[in-house]
């Protein structure tokens, strides 16, 4: 339902080279449709001037060799890490599926999704009909990139969860792509591939790779997104705010668990005195031994951790659930809000244990070095 910048510079802090997004304002996708601007370096503010500085660089240094005798493209230090950006490519229409996907026509696009009733199988007698309509709702959509590249989705939610519609939709495409090969006078080729296989070349294709400006960059937010007209869609903000206060609630009762967790394990792993004392005292009570009692935390955090993520669902954060479906989540949270309180009390006890064992061998040890100093 948008996309924030803060975003594209997490993941470009993971290690990620290339992202791919949908949703972002009609308007705005119409107009880098006509300016063949779907493909571009996405920027935090701080990073815009150092790569129009590395553009500098390159234009006038080309490549030079490193302290360590590698060479050194010009405009390298810009890509990756804290200054570089992250390369995005926007989705040319409304949605992910095929029939959004493969051109701009719909009606056309939904016979190639081969899991819909309208899909018309590739046979023998109709490839080349096929090949030829798919690759020219193919060139229409090319009319958009300022390359000869081009994306191809072929997936949805749950697509290939069942094995016949995955040898439906591979054999289907097989027979596609390799009648486009023995016809050069379609002008394009086919072929399966990986996202990232697919950045490298646009890189390669537009020189990104060492000219920092060879491809448009953007700097901020895709907010507020609208799909149809004036349907913008920033009612989720506040939408079931109980909800959102419950997820943060969570967020914060998991966060203090585990805490309180990894300190008890840290004092018991690094003071092998307490612990020994603990677990002496423990069998003598006939107690469950501290690590014991430790154990069940983890499963019960992780478990919590779990129901937290499933709360990051676009439409479970967001509140655009049905009233059903949040009376689960609601029901959902309470159990890991309880989790997390049940662990935390664990682990304070455990604390307390071991505090109480330490402040007891330090009494018996100065009652003992003073009885000594008295005879």
């Amino acid at each position: 339902f948008g996309h924030s910048q803060t975003q594209a510079y997490v993941h470009e802090l993971l290690g990620f080279e290339g992202m791919v997004i949908n949703r972002i304002p009609r308007a705005d996708n119409a107009r880098r449709r006509e300016e063949r601007s779907l493909e571009f370096w996405w920027l935090q503010p701080w990073q815009e001037a150092k790569r129009a500085r590395a553009s500098e660089a390159a234009d006038g240094e080309g490549g030079q060799r490193s302290a360590s005798g590698e060479e050194k493209r010009a405009g390298d230090e810009v890509y990756g890490g804290e200054t570089g950006g992250i390369f995005t490519h926007v989705l040319a229409y409304k949605l992910y599926d095929i029939p959004n996907t493969c051109g701009p026509s719909w009606d056309v696009c939904a016979s190639f999704d081969f899991e819909r009733p309208v899909a018309l199988e590739v046979t023998p007698r109709n490839e080349r009909e096929r090949t030829s309509t798919l690759v020219a709702q193919y060139e229409a959509k090319a009319a958009h990139f300022g390359h000869d590249l081009l994306l191809m989705p072929l997936g949805d939610d749950f697509k290939y969860k069942k094995l016949d519609i995955t040898r439906k939709m591979f054999d289907n495409y097989a027979r596609l792509m390799a009648y486009a090969d023995e016809a050069p006078e379609l002008g394009a080729t086919l072929r399966f591939t990986l996202l990232s296989e697919y950045m490298d070349a646009v890189r390669e294709k537009t020189h990104a790779h060492t000219h920092p400006l060879a491809l448009p960059t953007h700097t901020g937010d895709f907010f507020t997104y609208n799909d149809e007209g004036q349907d913008f869609w920033s009612g989720y903000f506040s939408t079931r705010p109980q909800l959102k206060l419950q997820v943060r609630r969570l967020s914060h009762a998991l966060h203090s668990a585990r805490l309180l967790h990894a300190l008890t394990r840290m004092r018991l792993s690094s003071d092998s005195a307490a612990a020994a004392a603990a677990a002496s005292l423990t069998r003598t009570a006939g107690l469950a031994p501290i690590e014991a009692a430790l154990a069940p935390l983890y499963q019960s955090t992780t478990e919590a951790a779990r129901e937290l993520a499933l709360l990051q669902h676009h439409d479970g954060i967001t509140g655009t659930c049905r009233k059903e479906v949040s009376a689960d989540y609601l029901k959902r949270l309470k159990s890991a809000n309880e989790k997390c309180a049940r662990a935390s009390e664990r682990a304070l006890s455990a604390l307390m244990s071991l505090a109480a064992i330490e402040h007891g061998e330090s009494t018996s040890q100065n009652a003992s070095g003073g009885g000594g100093g008295g005879g």
